[in-house]
């Protein structure tokens, strides 16, 4: 076997569970169909579902009719697709059905070994390592007329060369080239319709460099981390400032003239991305194009880097 990945975990189960995030993570643009063309419900014939992997609205659903929990469906168990769709996988593995799928693993390069309980492991129960760093997946072509002969695939786009990481006010700081923004949600905690933070991306994931990895949206720390930044890198701010000014300021001093600004009367959405010790900070500009002075809407998230999932 040429061994691209491997995985730990501290059940059976959890096996599994780690050897699909490991699959996906050495694919990025695998989508559910191609899971399941990779491992299919034969693996697992006994999981007492009548299919192993679902979207996560279905998997909930399955869960809740059948009154116990059947598939991975807590956040730091759900598998979210370069596609924007989030999916589980069934959580009964017997001996047999592990077996099976240490085969099929084997076959994508993809290590498994005995479940290991004397490791330290986060929430989600394994840890998966990988020793190739995954290429980029190409963007979506746009949809064009059918052509009258079969044209040449477009190539994949290259990875953008990733800047190094450098060290300031006693911390790493990364500023990525290459990530891909994960879909929108609302938030579930009380914020007013008025308040962009409402709805925000529910993950980034760093496709290349230092920083590469999952980091997951953590609702509550923007104020208190874009200032523990601030603080640290000598930016001077407000009292009365929001989260969003502050982390404005603070990633044009650690982007400088790459910090993206947009026009006014112009539509479009843009990203100031940047990674302090493990903390992503994303601030988000949304110009509807009116060009009004109300036409910026300005925006700040705080994601956490999933630590499960290590790139050797």
């Amino acid at each position: 076997m040429n061994k691209k990945a491997s995985v730990t975990a501290k059940t059976q189960n959890r096996t599994a569970l780690g050897v699909l995030h490991a699959y996906a993570a050495l694919n990025p643009a695998a989508t559910l169909a191609d899971l399941r063309a990779a491992f299919p419900n034969s693996i697992c014939p006994d999981s007492g579902v009548k299919e192993n992997i679902l979207p996560l609205a279905d998997a909930e659903a399955y869960n809740a009719s059948a009154n116990m929990s059947l598939f991975f469906v807590k956040d730091e168990e759900v598998l979210h697709l370069y596609d924007g769709s989030a999916v589980c996988l069934c959580q009964i593995w017997t001996k047999g059905s592990l077996d099976r799928l240490t085969v099929a693993a084997a076959n994508f390069g993809i290590e498994v070994t005995d479940p290991d309980k004397s490791l330290e492991y986060d929430k989600s129960g394994f840890i998966a390592t990988l020793f190739v760093r995954p290429e980029a997946p190409a963007p979506a072509p746009a949809p064009a007329p059918e052509p009258e002969t079969e044209p040449e695939p477009a190539p994949a786009q290259p990875l953008k060369p990733e800047p190094a990481p450098f060290t300031t006010g006693g911390m790493t700081i990364i500023t990525p080239a290459n990530y891909t923004i994960g879909k929108y949600c609302y938030s579930e905690a009380g914020y007013s319709n008025t308040n962009c933070y409402k709805q925000r991306p529910k993950d980034v994931t760093v496709l290349a460099g230092e920083g590469q990895g999952l980091y997951v949206v953590c609702d509550g720390l923007a104020t208190s981390k874009v200032t523990e930044l601030a603080n640290a890198l000598g930016v001077s701010y407000g009292s009365d400032w929001f989260a969003h000014r502050i982390a404005q300021e603070v990633l044009k001093k650690v982007l400088g003239d790459k910090f993206a600004t947009p026009k006014r009367g112009v539509r479009c959405v843009l990203y100031n991305v940047a990674i302090f010790n493990d903390y992503l900070i994303l601030h988000e500009y949304t110009n509807d194009g009116c060009g009004d002075a109300d036409s910026i809407k300005r925006s700040c998230y705080v994601y956490q880097k999933r630590k499960h999932l290590l790139i050797l």
